[in-house]
């Protein structure tokens, strides 16, 4: 706490004194040790995030649909990497299901046994133009997929959080946060790229000239850099 000066009572500092009285203050004011706090994706952010995934490429093959057009649920699919996706672009691994006691995930073990009718989990270097849906798959309600990216996006926020923004004592605006997550989530991680973007205050065109000018990626830069959330 910062020391008391008295005048009345003669509390009189010595100079030692007076010099850390005005550490402290520069310290818990406004100083550069100002403590980074973790940071939450806005609900619009989230909304941003699944329009995305809804309006992506390949949105009409792998989503189910009513009578009216309106999307009722998704199926999971491959696009022969090696994964099977589902929901809002929620990537399960061939190891996390099959892989050895310490690769195994077993809420992913779960949903591959509840929905994915034992899916191939392709990856023999062939090209494909659309994603293929899992043969004989169950489709995922829009609950179920609301539950899904809740969860992944609470693992992007953690990650961004406790492994970046918080030790290196980094501040990011809202909206740059909720970028940073659909990023991630679009990732897998935050590359060392992007890490150098963010701390050098990079302009748009080197993030474009770096991830290209894809739709998504034009979005996301203009929730970046613009704070426009689109759903």
């Amino acid at each position: 706490k910062l020391p008391v000066i008295s005048h009345q009572n003669k509390g009189w500092m010595t100079k030692a004194d007076i010099t850390k009285y005005f550490e402290l203050l520069w310290c818990e004011g406004f100083g550069s040790n100002q403590t980074v706090v973790a940071m939450k994706m806005t609900k619009n952010g989230k909304e941003m995030l699944k329009f995305l995934e809804l309006t992506s490429d390949y949105a009409p093959n792998v989503y189910e649909y009513d009578k009216n057009g309106n999307i009722t649920g998704s199926y999971g699919y491959t696009i022969n990497d090696g994964m099977i996706t589902i929901g809002y672009g929620h990537a399960i691994s061939y190891k996390e299901v099959f892989g050895n006691s310490s690769e195994k995930n077993q809420s992913e073990i779960d949903l591959y046994n509840e929905y994915l009718n034992n899916g191939e989990f392709r990856d023999d270097g062939g090209k494909i133009d659309f994603p293929e849906v899992v043969p004989g798959s169950k489709a995922f309600s829009l609950d179920a997929m609301d539950e899904i990216l809740e969860s992944d996006v609470r693992l992007s926020e953690d990650a961004i959080n406790n492994t970046w923004l918080i030790p290196e004592n980094i501040s990011v605006s809202q909206q740059q946060f909720d970028a940073l997550v659909i990023i991630r989530h679009h990732q897998g991680s935050i590359r060392e790229k992007t890490r150098g973007f963010v701390e050098s205050g990079a302009s748009r065109e080197t993030w474009e000239n770096a991830y290209g000018t894809h739709s998504r990626y034009v979005n996301t830069f203009n929730l970046y850099f613009d704070g426009t959330y689109i759903s």
